[in-house]
């Protein structure tokens, strides 16, 4: 089993969305198998349910549930030990992380730097926060992790995993 990390800033938003997106293709569309996500946040209040926006936005777009998500924080269950990829929101919460636990370096991106091969662009390699912001956000935000999740997956096709 290989076991994906998504990372944000409080496991509300942007990572559980991308979970909730990575595990419906995966278990749906793709059946890729012995692949899993699961996610957390470096600063989360543990327990907290996903930001009702992000519910929305990926119900209406994907038709996709998370409303049964419950954040973690990055520290708890050893997610960074089960991780065999960690894929963070920002370079900050990259930056965070390896501050913490520099032994994860070896498996630890942000999500656009993995999926664009680890090449530095002019781009920036984080994905933004709706966080406090309209719905429209939240919606323009489940529609790039799509995308992004959907280059993951053809990755990780691609490396046999």
């Amino acid at each position: 089993m290989k076991n994906i990390l998504f990372v944000c800033t409080g496991n509300t938003c942007r990572s559980p969305m991308a979970e909730g997106i990575f595990n419906h293709v995966v278990l749906g569309e793709e059946k890729l198998e012995g692949v899993r996500a699961f996610s957390a946040g470096v600063s989360a209040f543990s327990g907290d349910g996903a930001n009702p926006k992000a519910q929305k936005a990926v119900k209406e777009l994907f038709g996709i549930d998370i409303s049964g998500h419950k954040a973690k924080t990055i520290g708890e269950e050893d997610l960074i030990k089960k991780a065999d990829i960690i894929l963070t929101m920002t370079e900050g919460h990259k930056k965070i992380i390896l501050s913490v636990v520099p032994e994860a370096e070896s498996k630890i991106w942000t999500l656009k730097e993995y999926v664009s091969g680890y090449k530095k662009t002019d781009e920036s390699l984080d994905v933004q926060d709706p966080y406090g912001m309209g719905e429209e956000e939240y919606k323009s935000c489940a529609k790039e992790l799509k995308h992004l999740i959907d280059e993951l997956i053809e990755k990780l096709k691609k490396e046999g995993s």
